[in-house]
């Protein structure tokens, strides 16, 4: 479901996919800083550890895999490395298309 309710609602999702096409390839942990640094729109200094490993957690448990599961990114559980997997190009201009409202809103 790439355009159902998950990707459209999900900033989430969005901002690790932002932050991986990007970078094309991240940790997890980078990523869910990222995350963190886009969503409470903080600089990266004022982010915290824990405020970084409970992203992760739930990057890891909830989001990530469902990114995997429909193609978008590939996650390797043990090396906690994310890549960006060449998405549709619609993907791409959906999230081109939602970075000014969610970065630059």
């Amino acid at each position: 479901m790439i355009f159902g309710t998950d990707l459209r609602v999900d900033t989430y999702w969005r901002y690790a996919l932002y932050h991986l096409r990007d970078v094309e390839q991240a940790s997890v942990t980078d990523t869910a800083k990222q995350v963190i640094v886009w969503k409470e729109e903080n600089p990266p200094s004022t982010v915290t550890d824990d405020a970084v490993e409970r992203r992760e957690l739930r990057l890891s448990h909830n989001h990530l895999p469902a990114l995997e599961e429909i193609s978008l990114i590939e996650y390797g559980d043990r090396s906690e490395q994310l890549v960006y997997s060449n998405p549709p190009e619609l993907v791409d201009l959906f999230l081109e298309h939602c970075t000014d409202r969610d970065l630059l809103g």
